[in-house]
């Protein structure tokens, strides 16, 4: 699936006592908190432990479950695609491999996703834990420590990628919803006529979308819209955000606007500006990368 070229490149991690390292926890309902894709150079792992959802990484759906790790490799756009509030536990890593002592390039073939057992979470929270105590208190030889730590962590994960099964193929009924949806995402999608369409009641669609996808129908519908919204507006800069609107499938603009800054962090309009201050300037030569 093509990506937006409106990406956020973050900085680098900034060293905090010589640490170039980030780790958070969060609990709480998570409410809609709309911020455009992001990269950044660093390794960024999510250790979740409670709740459901997706996120949007390198273009890709990467659903979540309770005992998820996420894999966000350097350079991956990436952004949560909030679907409903939902209660989630989690604790963000983000790390410079090689600053911790892994040498290993394997990371970057590390799945998005991984399923991780409650025994093997229970492991990396104890990991977590001790890493978070070192750069607290700061004991003697906290420095070495921390980096041991993140270095045993980064193992742990390689044997468990090496470890997991090869992915699941995708469930030969979400792919064909998920081709169908992509081709008429622009037409009005209603749940129980779609359902009648592939011989489901609405209840069991719903319900194995939701779980392979970790987004509701409808709402992988407005993110379909808006991803292609999001082309129509970078491909065509004189094209009215009305005629935007229309034709990816909206029938007012207010709706469109509101869907959009939902996914996108900011309005249509607000949107190209930002693009066009991104735009290279014409020079009247080609570049040799162009």
């Amino acid at each position: 699936m093509k990506t937006s070229s409106f990406v956020v490149r973050e900085s680098p991690i900034p060293a905090k006592d010589g640490v170039p390292l980030k780790l958070l926890w969060s609990r709480g309902t998570v409410q809609a908190r709309p911020l455009p894709p992001a990269c950044h150079t660093d390794l960024e792992l999510q250790f979740v432990r409670r709740g459901r959802g997706s996120y949007s990484i390198a273009g890709r759906l990467a659903p979540f479950e309770p005992n998820t790790l996420l894999v966000i490799r350097p350079d991956e756009p990436h952004y949560y695609v909030f679907d409903e509030p939902v209660y989630r536990e989690k604790c963000l890593l983000m790390i410079n491999p090689r600053w911790a002592g892994y040498r290993g390039k394997a990371f970057r073939n590390w799945p998005n996703r991984l399923a991780v057992g409650e025994r093997e979470m229970t492991v990396f929270v104890f990991f977590l834990f001790r890493i978070e105590d070192e750069l607290r208190f700061k004991p003697p030889l906290w420095l070495d420590s921390v980096q041991a730590y993140v270095r045993h962590l980064l193992l742990l994960i390689e044997r468990l990628s090496q470890a997991a099964p090869p992915p699941q193929k995708e469930s030969p009924i979400i792919r064909e919803l998920h081709q169908w949806l992509d081709a008429h995402c622009r037409e009005p999608v209603a749940v129980p006529a779609l359902a009648r369409r592939f011989g489901f009641s609405t209840d069991y669609l719903t319900r194995i979308f939701k779980r392979g996808t970790g987004m509701g129908l409808k709402h992988y519908v407005l993110w379909r819209r808006i991803v292609e919204a999001q082309h129509q507006l970078e491909a065509a800069p004189a094209l009215k955000v009305q005629a935007v609107s229309e034709s990816v499938g909206f029938e007012s603009v207010t709706l469109f606007n509101r869907a959009f800054k939902l996914f996108v962090g900011t309005t249509p309009s607000l949107y190209r500006v930002l693009l066009e201050s991104r735009r290279p300037p014409v020079t009247g030569r080609i570049s040799e990368n162009a």
